[in-house]
């Protein structure tokens, strides 16, 4: 993998490995990283390093992801001449060769002298050796993405009958179903494109919140964007394209089954339960409300890492937008919050206060209260890095139940004794 320029965004190339392994982990995915100046030596690297007494990095407790990076001030060959020729990705019969000699390290193979090692094994030995060591340019090859899947329909005559329009999404959706099934995929979005007559288009596009590959359901969500559009002129030309899709995992089949092997199956197919009902209808409803709504209509909060309770919280897309799985918010740390807060904190009046100068009395929301219980505080404290500079903030927060019951969360802000009204309990 190319990784030129991107270390600085991970904090360097150890961060960006370090990353790239816990994505691994998390897959449960075995692997060796190497990370070097050229395609060569990482080559060697991931797949001999961990078979050497080259120094490595074993992560998260667990010896399954090493890896190896060789230091900008060595040169790379010195670095790998501890690893054997096999991590030159020489021939066999070139390897079988040089084992015959004696020769069984890189460091071995690069005590001899060139113009010998050119004339016994060819330039082929020479260019893997230039390659590894940075000397020759290597490019990766390119790995072309799968062709898209796509069905059409061309109207002889253009139409703006909207029933004809959904008989004929039902008609692509199923080709578009037989062609996914053929590949072994299930979509997990789809974009529809109408060609008008008057040479303009109109697309919209379906997410899915999981795979699916019901054809009455993707249809009608189809039909809830259509419903949507308005059509400047006839329609002469539909199409359906799959914009996104899940790759469900195989297996090679065993034949003969051992003991261990029996008994871990039957272990599977018990802990195994299908799907939730409710979890199944609860993503249709909503991927029907989204495409009745918009991609934006359907939202749910997320906490953020920000300690200022108004930036505490963002709202995110409620429907997938690739197969990666959302990470779920983390709760721990976090404090008895109101239901509702401001979206600004609101200016208290204050009437009257105790001896310690905390409020008894005070005016908001065109009323009068009275405090009863006031517990805290609980201070909250952060650095907000504004447009202009960067800006402290410092409040000490407390919960306030009020004589007619009602409770309310306020703080008092650090730099002015200032107090403001920030939420209110449910």
């Amino acid at each position: 993998m190319e990784i030129t320029g991107l270390a600085p965004h991970f904090g360097g190339e150890r961060g960006l490995a370090k990353n790239l392994s816990e994505q691994l982990r998390h897959r449960k995915v075995t692997a060796h990283l190497g990370v070097a100046d050229s395609i060569g030596a990482a080559w060697a690297l991931a797949h001999f390093g961990h078979t050497s007494s080259l120094p490595r990095e074993v992560w998260l407790d667990t010896p399954a992801i090493t890896l190896h990076m060789i230091s900008q001030h060595c040169p790379t060959l010195d670095a790998l001449h501890v690893l054997p020729v096999d991590a030159l990705r020489l021939e066999v019969q070139t390897i079988a060769q040089l084992n015959s000699l004696g020769i069984y390290s890189i460091g071995q193979l690069m005590a001899l002298p060139r113009n010998q090692l050119s004339s016994r094994f060819g330039e082929k030995m020479l260019q893997r050796m230039d390659q590894a060591s940075g000397t020759i340019e290597e490019i990766l090859p390119v790995i072309s993405p799968p062709e898209s899947i796509t069905t059409e329909w061309f109207f002889e005559f253009p139409t703006a009958n909207r029933p004809i329009l959904k008989h004929i999404l039902n008609k692509l959706m199923g080709r578009l179903q037989k062609l996914l099934h053929s590949r072994i995929q299930i979509p997990l979005g789809i974009a529809c494109r109408l060609k008008l007559q008057n040479k303009q288009e109109e697309t919209f596009a379906v997410s899915l919140y999981h795979a699916c590959g019901d054809v009455p359901h993707l249809v009608e969500l189809l039909e809830l964007r259509l419903e949507r559009t308005t059509l400047s002129a006839p329609v002469s030309e539909v199409s359906l394209t799959v914009t996104d899709f899940f790759q469900p995992e195989h297996h090679q089949p065993i034949w003969f089954h051992t003991e261990h092997e029996i008994n871990r199956e039957n272990k599977t197919h018990i802990v195994s339960l299908p799907e939730n009902p409710f979890v199944s209808s609860l993503h249709r409803c909503l991927e029907r409300i989204t495409s009745r709504l918009g991609t934006g209509g359907v939202v749910q909060p997320r906490w953020t890492q920000d300690a200022i309770p108004e930036r505490a919280i963002r709202f995110r897309h409620r429907i997938r937008s690739s197969g990666r799985s959302a990470e779920k918010p983390s709760l721990e740390g976090m404090r008895l919050r109101p239901l509702w807060l401001f979206r600004r904190p609101k200016p208290m009046h204050i009437l009257t206060c105790d001896p310690h100068n905390l409020p008894c009395t005070f005016a908001g929301l065109g009323t009068h209260h009275t405090i009863a219980v006031l517990e805290g505080p609980e201070r909250i404290e952060s650095t907000w890095h504004g447009r202009d500079h960067p800006q402290h903030i410092l409040r000490d927060y407390y919960r306030a139940e009020t004589s007619d019951l009602r409770r309310f969360w306020i703080f008092q802000r650090y730099q002015d004794r200032l107090w403001f009204l920030h939420g209110e309990f449910d």
